[in-house]
């Protein structure tokens, strides 16, 4: 494949002392939004035109002072976002108008164990499909929920990992009539990276089934996305001892 390479400079979103994390990167159709943590400011919010101009400079956001770990979707004028909060230990959800700023009050997703976190956020149709990680069931496990428009849930809450062993880092995503989620398991040592599929109500359409062939073989950083009328699956997984990045659908 030929190697990218950039078109036009780099946009320097915001100048600021501390360390500043890329979160979440979305497309709303005439333009990018961008959301990310900075360790002095907290969560900050931009948008930016395909050519590189600034649309809306980089505005703080106001959500909970524990806030990390966030998935930003683009859903109508707005986002919907989904975040872990290290002040309480609880993942929660927030709307977002079009220039970032929040309506409403935050609302926790369910929770079965003492803590959640680890989020992954899927517009679906006029409402969202949630995945977090919760330690209800022995030491973490993989959850789902559908939430309305307003990041009400409307579904049960499914086990989705079903391990004894730890799950973390979800990924999901929507394909118009079901979602996949993947994520990191330890069922098998090494971990791998497993996946399952759900219907649009949210129940299981399958077992949680592992993508690595060679069960020796640990896996990390694992993302899905619906393209082409299929699953693609990307993760990193250290075949050769080396960090390859794996691409399966």
């Amino acid at each position: 494949l030929a190697r990218p390479s950039s078109i036009g400079q780099p946009v320097l979103l915001v100048s600021s002392f501390s360390r500043d994390t890329p979160i979440s990167f979305v497309w709303t159709g005439s333009d990018y939004a961008i959301l990310w943590f900075d360790a002095v400011r907290g969560v900050d919010f931009t948008r930016v035109a395909p050519d590189g101009t600034i649309v809306q400079p980089a505005t703080a956001v106001s959500l909970p002072a524990g806030t990390y770990e966030l998935s930003m979707v683009h859903q109508g004028d707005g986002f919907g976002v989904a975040y872990s909060d290290a002040d309480d230990g609880i993942a929660k959800f927030s709307l977002l108008n079009s220039v970032g700023t929040p309506v409403g009050a935050p609302k926790p997703l369910p929770r079965t164990g003492i803590t959640s976190f680890g989020v992954a956020l899927t517009a679906a149709g006029d409402g969202y499909g949630v995945a977090w990680t919760d330690n209800s069931v022995g030491p973490s496990d993989i959850f789902f929920a559908r939430l309305d428009a307003t990041g009400t849930p409307v579904s049960l809450t499914v086990n989705v990992s079903e391990s004894a062993s730890e799950s973390t880092a979800p990924s999901v995503h929507w394909s118009g009539d079901r979602f996949a989620v993947a994520w990191l398991d330890n069922r098998q040592d090494p971990g791998s990276m497993y996946a399952r599929y759900l219907d649009s109500s949210g129940l299981a359409l399958d077992m949680p089934e592992g993508a690595e062939d060679d069960t020796s073989t640990t896996s990390t950083f694992v993302t899905v996305r619906w393209l082409h009328g299929q699953f693609w699956y990307v993760w990193t997984s250290y075949r050769q001892s080396n960090a390859d990045i794996v691409l399966s659908r």
